[in-house]
């Protein structure tokens, strides 16, 4: 006995399902944050290193310096050869770029 079952064929169903996250860095290290006068915010502010600010942004260290060359950042280079980066600035470039 040869016997072919056919069964019905229902169409699959599709669910689509979108997470939204929020994301929080806590940046603790021996360095402390340095407040200085910025002169494009004309107020004091706080700066943190490249490494930091990459770490803020969630961008390669490449990254936040194309920003700063192309003056999308402000910055301080200490007598030392130290390179600061405004967090104010950062943090306005993060808000600007989430704007949909």
């Amino acid at each position: 006995m040869n016997r072919n079952l056919e069964l019905p064929v229902t169409p699959s169903k599709r669910k689509e399902i979108t997470v939204e996250t929020e994301r929080i860095l806590v940046i603790r290290r021996r360095y402390r944050a340095i407040e200085v006068w910025c002169d494009e915010c004309l107020e004091a502010v706080v700066m943190i290193r490249p490494d930091q600010a990459a770490a803020v942004s969630g961008r390669s260290l490449r990254a936040i310096f194309g920003d700063i060359e192309r003056a999308e950042l402000h910055f301080l280079e200490q007598a030392d050869g130290m390179l600061l980066i405004c967090l104010n600035s950062l943090l306005r470039q993060k808000m600007t770029e989430a704007r949909p």
